[in-house]
């Protein structure tokens, strides 16, 4: 009977033992695991933030279909400055700023974005605001200067030179310029 109370109480601390020994090996691993869970989560979280920031950061702007160009026309013979606002054309559309500074190099690039294009363009000749009051055959006439700086009939007004004074023809018989539409009437009422 003691053989078996040893051999009870052997398989009783081999059960013991193991059961530690399990344990303790267990719980160490279990804590490696999970520490090394945790060092992954982070990782992948510094990974993903650094995606993120690289993909937001890089995206470029292109032009959209509500996008407004605004080219400011600097005309060379007169230093005039004109602006005209306008849609994009079909073909402008998705251009990044790189793209459509190549596209379009006549264009001098002044701010770049989604909403709105601001553009610079030098034009050879004069704006067409130029005006030339002269004297016509029976009324005084009114020219429109193209971009050659030619005359063109633009009003005939019913002005008749038959009640102008003699200074007044002589100045219209040389021309009065005049520049703007605007500034025309207020230069024919002084002859009215």
């Amino acid at each position: 009977m003691k053989n078996y109370i040893y051999l009870f109480l052997f398989g009783l601390l081999m059960f013991l033992l193991t059961f530690v020994v399990a344990f303790y090996f267990f719980d160490e691993t279990h804590e490696e695991v999970i520490s090394e869970g945790i060092e992954k989560a982070r990782t992948f979280n510094k990974i993903s933030e650094t995606n993120i920031t690289k993909e937001t950061s890089y995206e470029e702007e292109k032009i959209g279909i509500n996008t407004k160009l605004v080219i400011e026309e600097i005309y060379s013979k007169c230093n005039h400055k004109k602006e005209v606002i306008s849609q994009v054309d079909n073909e402008m559309i998705n251009l990044t700023e790189d793209e459509f500074i190549k596209k379009y190099s006549n264009f001098t690039l002044k701010d770049f974005s989604k909403e709105e294009i601001k553009v610079e363009e030098k034009v050879n000749g004069i704006c067409d605001e130029h005006y030339v009051i002269r004297l016509g055959e029976d009324f005084i006439e009114v020219f429109k200067l193209n971009n050659n700086e030619e005359e063109e009939l633009y009003l005939v007004t019913n002005i008749s030179k038959d009640y102008l004074a003699d200074s007044d023809i002589q100045k219209l018989k040389k021309g009065i310029e005049v520049y703007g539409k605007g500034n025309i009437n207020s230069k024919l009422e002084d002859y009215e």
